[in-house]
């Protein structure tokens, strides 16, 4: 089974942090590794998503990004299989907006994207992501 301390919406952990599992250790660990940009972990240069080099290419690489990250929720413990990510781009306002319709747990939970209202947001070279999930 596995465990993380609980993170706020911010991905922040707080000041009286509680242990998640199950459904909900599966959608911290989406939003985090959506939120991780490639490059980040000095340990590990090659972890996270390169969301600056995404962003930085016209036209935007959608099919490329979303098979990475499709690929990237894939190997998350717990998560069976990923539904289609739908990535919407609005380059005037510099927004990108990725949706996941559909994960499926290994315990058989499946969860969608509109069972969850809130989302994860960050700025990506000077773009803004927000992660429906």
């Amino acid at each position: 089974m596995s465990l993380a301390i609980e993170l706020t919406d911010a991905l922040q952990v707080p000041n009286h942090p509680r242990i998640v599992t199950g459904d909900d250790y599966v959608i911290q660990s989406i939003r985090l590794a959506l939120a991780l940009h490639q490059g980040s972990v000095i340990s590990d240069s090659r972890k996270g998503l390169p969301w600056v080099t995404w962003l930085d290419t016209v036209p935007f690489p959608s099919a490329v990004a979303s098979a990475r990250i499709r690929a990237t929720l894939r190997a998350i413990p717990g998560v069976a299989s990923v539904g289609n990510v739908t990535i919407t781009e609005e380059p005037t306002t510099r927004a990108l907006a990725i949706t996941v319709d559909e994960v499926k747990t290994d315990s058989g939970s499946i969860l969608r994207a509109a069972n969850r209202q809130s989302a994860a947001r960050f700025n990506a070279g000077g773009w803004r992501v927000t992660v429906v999930r």
